[in-house]
């Protein structure tokens, strides 16, 4: 038959737990010469499918990250139930395995008493805040403190945040955003995505909103995270305009050109 195995040569249940940060290392073994199918596939817009044959009898699952990762970004990156599916068909048998973007989710539940912990997991990651909706000159990164199982931010002199995770040996928590204060109005996220998107489109560079775009921009290459993650960025594929400046206010405010 067909089974993926992981780097010490163990077999994967189907229900074992992947994401697109812990594949490297794992392989397809499959049976010589039995036409063994692999069918990609993303569990949210499941109209597209990739099939690959497998040619060899082992197989680096790394070799498909590409078309992995390209069925991923389908459907929202920050959408938890986000998965690529793959199937592995030989003969009439099958093996159906699921790969996530993030191994850990955030608990918000208390986030308005500066509460936080990870869903279903006693895991102690290093989770860093990084605040948002303020000014450049003010968005800061600082570390979470942990105790008891709980995570809290120590310098909440911005309200509004996003946690997140570095990625360590495989685990990685899904960006996520939080409150420490139950806001009076709050704007609706894609109206306040368009509101960042009208702005992008009629200041200069110079202006702070561009400058925001600078910093999370590089804050998303720097920690290997979508750069969906933050609203400022994903106002920026509303409109050509918009995309095609901010391509060129990105290109030449990079040391890494390419």
């Amino acid at each position: 038959g067909t089974i993926i195995t992981n780097k010490k040569g163990e077999i994967i249940q189907e229900y074992e737990p992947l994401t697109l940060s812990n594949i490297y290392g794992l392989r397809i073994l499959s049976t010589p010469k039995s036409g063994t199918i692999l069918r990609i596939s993303n569990s949210l817009k499941n109209d597209v499918i990739i099939s690959k044959e497998i040619q060899e009898t082992s197989q680096p699952l790394i070799a498909f990250k590409d078309e992995i990762i390209r069925l991923f970004y389908l459907a929202d990156a920050m959408d938890y139930r986000n998965k690529v599916t793959l199937e592995l068909i030989e003969g009439r048998e099958s093996k159906i395995y699921e790969i996530s973007g993030f191994s850990h989710t955030l608990n918000i539940d208390k986030q308005y008493v500066n509460k936080f912990t990870l869903f279903n997991s006693y895991d102690e990651l290093d989770l860093i805040a990084i605040s948002v909706s303020c000014l450049a000159e003010n968005i800061e990164i600082q570390p979470l403190e942990f105790e008891q199982n709980i995570y809290s931010i120590k310098d909440v002199n911005s309200g509004q945040f996003i946690i997140m995770s570095t990625n360590e040996n495989g685990k990685q928590l899904m960006p996520r955003y939080v409150e420490l204060k139950e806001p009076i109005i709050s704007l609706e996220k894609e109206k306040r995505i368009e509101t960042f998107h009208l702005e992008l489109r009629i200041t200069n560079f110079k202006d702070d909103l561009w400058r925001q775009v600078l910093i999370y921009f590089n804050i998303c290459i720097q920690y290997n995270i979508p750069f969906s993650t933050f609203d400022q960025l994903r106002a920026i594929s509303k409109s050509s305009e918009v995309a095609a400046r901010a391509f060129f206010f990105l290109g030449i405010n990079q040391e890494e050109t390419d």
